[in-house]
Parts: structure tokens; C-alpha cells; sequence
């Protein structure tokens, strides 16, 4: 069985991105290294291309407050090593451009390096003017040599260890909470204009049945119908409204009929 190389993008965010654009960003890297002929499919934690010789896996997932794109590059057959993770370098490097993390972590070192050095480091050599080179009498400078500090553990799950659970619903959850936010905000002086705008813009026709309506309930009951007309003058004609109370009358004269109201009378 081949081996699977992995690199971790650690976003400083617990925003996960969608699947469309987690998909479009795995193509373009991709295409990017040469790889045209792909099959591409949606997987319950993240998306997973692949070609004739390797396939890649992009899980994404929010853990200690940090968005982590998870990039597991596995060969079809056993190839070079060198290769593979030179391959793996180049694909992570274009997926960073896109989404900018503050960290990668290469491979299962568990030590992030920032990513302008790692874009720098796979930044392709630039031919430069050829420079006499001069002789000088000072001696060679030391600079001391930088130290590299381990950071906090990802989890376990980030190496598809079985020890910790998949959050397969992450993604689920961040979708739901946009579609909260949007329900919930507050609406802007525009849209409260335009939707007043709707309501006082009634046709004539509507206009005209609801006082008809009106002139029906006050041929029953003048004492509902006083309301309905009051209501119709100050805040503009409601079918709605005016329907209600022809069905309150209709409900009163269909208890007198039946004598209810007089016995409910007869008990006061």
C-alpha cells in the first residue's frame, strides 16, 4: 500500500469553506501542476480528485478556534518520494495563495511554518546579473542560527487517526449559521421604505371589496361593523380584516340559531 503524504493549512479563523469553493481552489492547483484529466467527487468531509498517477483529499475542519485544510496526497502505485512530495508542495503552496493561512504544518512534523516562508521557498528561482565578486578584509560574519518552536498539537484526527471523531457536520453548521445571521439582521431604511411602499399600494379592486364586505357585516351587526369601518378610514381598506369579522358575525348568528347565546344568557 502506498504511503500518504499530508500538509495542514492553519487558517486563523473558524469560518469553513464551502465545498464549491474548496473544489474550484483543489482544480486550479491541479491544472496548475499539469494534471488535466481528473475525476472529482464530494466526500462527507471535504472534496477528493484524482488522476492516473496519485489522488488528493482536502478536509476541512475548525479545531481550537482555527480553520485547518487537511491536503492528503495518496500515489496509485508506489512512486518516487521525492516526487510525491515535491508534487504535494506545489499543490499546497496554490491552495495557500487562495486561502491565505497563517501557518502550514509539512508532513506529521507538528511544526508550523509560516507560510510567507513557505511560498518563498517554492518560489522559482530568478536568473541574476552576474556581479564581479569582490574581496574584502573583514572577517566572515555569524548570524546566529534561528530556532524552531514546536506549537501546540493538532489533533488526532488531522492524520485520519481513528482516536478522535470526525467533524463531518462543521460545514453544515458554519451554512446555517450565514443563513441565521442573514434572517435575523436588521433591516436597512430602503428595504423598510419599499416594503411600507407594498403594503399602502392597494388596487381599487381590493379597495372596493373590502368595503363591500364592510357594508355586509353592518346589514348584520352595526356594533362589529363600527370598528371595521373606523379602521377602514384610518389605516386604508383591509379585506383581511373586514373578512374576519363577517365570519364573527356569521359565528354568532349560527349560536343564535341554535339558541346558545339565549341559554348562555340564561345562566348570567
Amino acid at each position: 500500500m502506498s504511503a500518504t503524504f499530508t500538509a495542514t493549512l492553519v487558517l486563523p479563523n473558524t469560518v469553513l469553506p464551502s465545498t464549491d469553493v474548496l473544489m474550484i481552489s483543489a482544480k486550479k492547483a491541479m491544472y496548475s501542476v499539469g494534471q488535466l484529466k481528473i475525476d472529482t467527487i464530494e466526500t462527507i468531509s471535504g472534496v477528493c480528485l484524482s488522476c492516473a498517477d496519485y489522488s488528493l483529499d482536502f478536509v476541512p475542519q475548525i479545531f481550537a478556534g482555527e480553520t485547518l485544510i487537511t491536503v492528503h496526497l495518496t500515489p496509485s502505485k508506489p512512486s518516487d518520494v521525492a516526487q510525491m512530495q515535491l508534487t504535494l508542495a506545489r499543490v499546497t503552496a496554490l491552495v495557500a495563495e487562495r486561502h491565505e493561512p497563517e501557518s502550514i504544518v509539512w508532513l506529521d512534523t507538528n511544526i508550523r511554518i509560516p507560510t510567507a516562508d513557505f511560498l518563498d521557498a517554492m518560489a522559482p528561482e530568478t536568473p541574476q546579473a552576474q556581479q564581479p565578486r569582490r574581496v574584502t578584509a573583514q572577517g566572515e560574519s555569524k548570524r546566529p542560527r534561528p530556532t524552531q518552536t514546536a506549537q501546540a498539537s493538532l489533533p488526532a484526527n488531522v492524520n485520519n487517526s481513528p482516536d478522535a471523531p470526525q467533524k463531518h457536520d462543521a460545514h453544515i453548521q458554519a451554512y446555517e449559521a450565514n443563513i441565521r445571521d442573514m434572517m435575523l439582521r436588521n433591516a436597512s431604511e430602503n428595504e423598510l421604505a419599499e416594503f411600507e411602499g407594498d403594503v399602502q399600494d392597494q388596487s381599487t379592486e381590493a379597495r372596493l371589496s373590502a368595503w363591500a364586505v364592510s357594508i355586509a357585516v353592518a346589514s348584520f351587526s352595526l356594533p362589529l361593523a363600527a370598528p371595521v369601518v373606523i379602521y377602514n378610514v384610518a389605516r386604508g381598506e383591509d379585506v383581511r380584516v373586514a373578512s374576519l369579522t363577517l365570519g364573527l358575525v356569521g359565528l354568532f348568528a349560527t349560536l343564535d340559531v341554535q339558541g346558545t347565546i339565549s341559554s348562555l344568557m340564561s345562566f348570567a
